[in-house]
């Protein structure tokens, strides 16, 4: 099974990946204890991975940290999804990981090992996406989900296949 991954979001531009570490150590005592006790490679796991700068602000960054599930159980319930960094608290969220299909859009397998019938992202339609004639035309509303196409057929119901959000 996958090890927990987490953002740590409002994390200082700029900060190092060994200087965050220390930091986040530092000002929360007990991720420290955790991982010193259970060990970096079993329950004690933390790892920062990335850190990337914020879309939205020019001074704060999102930081992507491997964590064991002891660790993020302590985060969510010890720490209510915060922790301690500079002078305030950083929220903390889940990241997810959903592989999707490029070339038939489905979920769960990548465009390498697929051996389905091109289907576009953008209209569903028999192309890939990046040769769509109807994405350089048209707004939104004119988009299809293909996933949400297909069950609508299989199962003989009427929705939305529009998802603008």
């Amino acid at each position: 099974s996958r090890t927990p991954t987490i953002n740590v979001v409002g994390v200082p531009n700029d900060i190092e990946k060994d200087e965050l570490k220390e930091e986040i150590f530092l000002q929360n005592p007990t991720l420290r204890q955790l991982n010193s006790k259970f060990g970096e490679q079993g329950e004690g796991k933390f790892a920062i991975l990335a850190i990337t700068k914020l879309k939205n602000n020019d001074e704060l960054s999102r930081a992507t940290i491997s964590v064991s599930n002891t660790i993020r159980d302590f985060i969510a319930s010890g720490c209510n999804d915060r922790i301690y960094l500079g002078n305030g608290t950083c929220k903390v969220y889940d990241t997810f990981h959903v592989k999707r299909c490029f070339k038939c859009q489905i979920f769960g397998h990548i465009r390498e090992k697929c051996d389905k019938t091109v289907s576009c992202g953008f209209c569903s339609g028999s192309h890939e996406t990046r040769s769509c004639p109807i994405k350089s035309t048209s707004n939104l509303t004119d988009s299809c989900c293909s996933n949400c196409k297909n069950i609508i057929m299989i199962m003989s119901i009427t929705a939305s296949t529009l998802h603008t959000q």
